[in-house]
């Protein structure tokens, strides 16, 4: 553990002597331990999010590209309605010729070529999927670099860097939260010697009050508890005023994040639901404005889903 947390074992444990002396600065002083690794703990799940926010695109592209090559292989290998074909005699032909005499005309007794049947997959369906993709992809690059940078330096120096200052303010406290324990435990330690004192003078038949070192340890034992006490109320006032700085910063910085996330993703979503994607996708956002909203107010009818079906009707809304 490092200096921090040294210093709260040394007010925990090193002054065991005292603990349960003041109740409440002991739990104080633990809190202040657990509201550290809160922190802490805060810090990396955020750094985590934003980092998963930045990387979103890359990944959405990478997708992209695997139904690139999905669609590229379609496109490429598969046998279409037009595609060149070879009859059983080895003839080139299309599906576009079913009348094939002139290259059977030479062969006597060949039998006379057949049409091949139609394409099971369609070559136009897989080059508009393929150039969905692509587009889909182009999209997701321009992403990376336009819409986290919006979103990034907000979330770093308005929730990041103010987490960093509460751990601050928590070592702060926590190091008035020491010298508080090392003054309590002198005081402790000075009354129970003043103590030891009395009863000693006291069981040989002594008065109390003209014994010199008992009023010398009795001095001693109120001038550190005059220090103890001047110490504890500097450690709960920072105490206080550090819980009203983390009511103020969760409530602030909370509010800072979730619209930077909220922001941040919809334009994510909106560009996916305006790149050529399928129009009846399950996927479309149904709160995003109309694609006329995104294309400087003029409406234009949505594209053709990209996998054979029609574009989906505009409806009016109410």
């Amino acid at each position: 553990m490092g200096k921090v947390g040294s210093k709260l074992n040394d007010i925990t444990n090193a002054n065991a002597n005292v603990t349960g002396y003041n109740p409440e600065f002991d739990y104080r002083s633990k809190n202040l331990r657990r509201l550290k690794e809160a922190f802490k703990a805060l810090k990396a799940s955020l750094a985590k999010a934003m980092s998963n926010m930045e990387s979103t695109p890359q990944h959405l592209k990478e997708v992209g590209n695997g139904y690139s090559g999905v669609a590229a292989f379609l496109n490429y290998s598969a046998g279409g309605g037009s595609a060149t074909r070879r009859d059983s005699t080895g003839i080139e032909m299309t599906g576009s010729t079913p009348n094939v005499k002139a290259a059977a005309a030479g062969e006597s007794g060949a039998a006379t070529p057949v049409a091949p049947p139609p394409a099971r997959v369609d070559r136009e369906l897989a080059t508009e999927s393929l150039q969905a993709s692509k587009r889909f992809c182009e999209a997701m690059e321009a992403l990376s670099t336009r819409v986290y940078p919006k979103y990034g330096p907000t979330m770093l120096s308005k929730v990041i860097s103010e987490v960093d200052n509460m751990i601050a303010l928590n070592a702060r406290v926590m190091s008035q939260g020491k010298a508080t324990a090392d003054c309590m435990s002198k005081y402790v330690n000075a009354r129970k010697s003043a103590a030891a004192r009395e009863r000693t003078i006291s069981k040989k038949g002594k008065d109390v009050t003209a014994d010199e070192t008992h009023t010398r340890l009795v001095n001693d034992r109120d001038t550190k508890e005059r220090v103890y006490q001047r110490e504890l109320a500097r450690f709960d006032d920072q105490y206080d005023d550090m819980m009203a700085e983390t009511q103020k910063f969760a409530a602030e910085s909370t509010e800072v994040f979730l619209d930077s996330v909220v922001g941040y993703y919809r334009e994510v979503v909106e560009t996916i639901d305006y790149t050529d994607t399928p129009a009846r996708s399950k996927t479309r956002s149904r709160s995003v404005p109309h694609n006329g909203d995104l294309m400087g107010g003029e409406s234009h009818e949505p594209m053709s889903n990209g996998l054979g079906g029609s574009p989906k009707p505009s409806v009016k809304t109410v």
